[in-house]
């Protein structure tokens, strides 16, 4: 789905918004009904008025796979020209279609998909728009990657619904927080439902040069892990992890147990949509800090990292990468909890989207280890601006310039 954005005359920041359309990616779980949060260079947070229209895309859908393996199959469609209320794919051995469900993250996920499909062949999908318009396609199935297809909804031209935006009172400035406004009309399309709480009023995101937001300091913390990961994060460790260990926990009822194995083993958290969440820059959070525990042994060879993802190639880079015995001062104490805390002055300044936790060691398997109410930690005082999630840009026919925007999905 697209929106025409306009903006309003009130707002705040260095650089406002001018007219453009954007490509709805993902939710944004911050938003207030009405908001929008936008991956644009600028700064502060500014009222707009904008309407879903049709994308003006003249290519098929695509399907971007993600961590798939012959029992979990996890794919987003993009480039859909109209917003779409399921997605299926046939299972040939029952001959019949089995619903997806529906992830944070904007994509479709179907748990044990055993016997739904070969390794070597394509799926057949089915994706149902809101209009009622039913498209079918077969696709090559991959673990991980961007698929193109063959089918698209139908082009109609019509404009589909509209909301207008307030200017940010910038009373908070946790990132894709944004200000209240009203909710869309009703559209005979059909939309109502969907974008009942697509957002407007707008915080846009870093100044040029990446450097960790336009205006004002972060005041609230974002908790990574506080007995259940954030929906903010996705889990790509490659590694054995438990998200609900009971024991031992540093706040109950729950903590994560990760078994640093081979070298390289990882518990890796990540930002939703590959969107940056973690500003490092004096403009973003202070720090990072965690509650690690050694389990049985202790002693575990262990780094930290803020790390950044790479789509082009696939593979995470590590920005700035710490010891965690450095970290804590000492090793990583036996049968107790400690807490480690980073300094974001050593890390270099920018939006990033990764967090890792990783084995070292030179000597196979470790002992377990258990982390804890992990957070970003806020700076002490609030600028009157805001700093905003940034997300990819999309390009289509080369001539028009998409850009990524979070919005609230129902």
């Amino acid at each position: 789905m697209c929106v025409s954005v306009q903006p309003t005359s009130h707002g705040s920041g260095a650089k406002p918004i001018t007219p453009f359309i954007g490509y709805v990616n993902n939710k944004c779980p911050e938003c207030a009904t009405g908001d929008l949060d936008l991956g644009m260079a600028g700064d502060g947070r500014w009222g707009i008025e904008w309407k879903a229209i049709e994308c003006p895309f003249t290519n098929p859908v695509s399907y971007r796979f993600e961590g798939s393996n012959a029992h979990y199959l996890k794919m987003q469609v993009r480039l859909a020209l109209i917003p779409f209320d399921s997605v299926s794919v046939w299972n040939p051995s029952q001959s019949s279609w089995i619903s997806m469900s529906r992830t944070d993250d904007n994509h479709w996920l179907v748990s044990n998909p055993q016997g739904l499909y070969p390794l070597s062949t394509n799926i057949r999908v089915r994706i149902v728009g809101v209009t009622g318009e039913v498209i079918e396609d077969s696709v090559a199935w991959v673990p991980a990657g961007i698929i193109a297809g063959s089918a698209q909804f139908t082009p109609s031209g019509t404009s589909l619904t509209s909301a207008t935006g307030t200017p940010s009172s910038a009373t908070s400035s946790q990132p894709s927080d944004s200000t209240t406004s009203s909710s869309p009309s009703s559209s005979s399309s059909g939309l109502t439902s969907l974008l009942g709480a697509v957002t407007s009023s707008v915080s846009t995101v870093l100044s040029s040069g990446g450097g960790g937001g336009g205006g004002g300091s972060i005041s609230s913390d974002l908790p990574v892990y506080q007995n259940s990961l954030n929906p903010a994060f996705e889990n790509w460790s490659w590694a054995v992890t438990n998200f609900s260990n009971p024991s031992p926990v540093h706040s109950a009822p729950s903590s994560i147990s990760f078994i640093p194995g081979a070298s390289y083993d990882a518990f890796y958290v990540h930002c939703v949509s590959s969107s940056p969440c973690i500003y490092t820059s004096s403009s973003g959070y202070a720090g990072l800090e965690f509650y690690i525990h050694g389990g049985a042994e202790g002693g575990q060879a262990i780094d930290v990292a803020v790390v950044q993802y790479d789509r082009a190639t696939e593979k995470s880079a590590i920005i700035k990468s710490f010891p965690v015995a450095t970290v804590l001062g000492k090793p990583i104490p036996a049968n107790a909890w400690t807490k480690g805390y980073i300094d974001f002055s050593d890390v270099p300044a920018g939006a990033y989207d990764g967090l890792w936790f990783q084995s070292k060691s030179s000597s196979g398997v470790q002992g377990v280890v258990y982390l804890d109410d992990i957070r970003l930690v806020a700076r002490p005082s609030t600028p009157p601006n805001q700093v905003a999630t940034a997300t990819s840009l999309h390009t289509s026919c080369a001539v028009l310039l998409f850009l990524a925007i979070i919005v609230l999905f129902i």
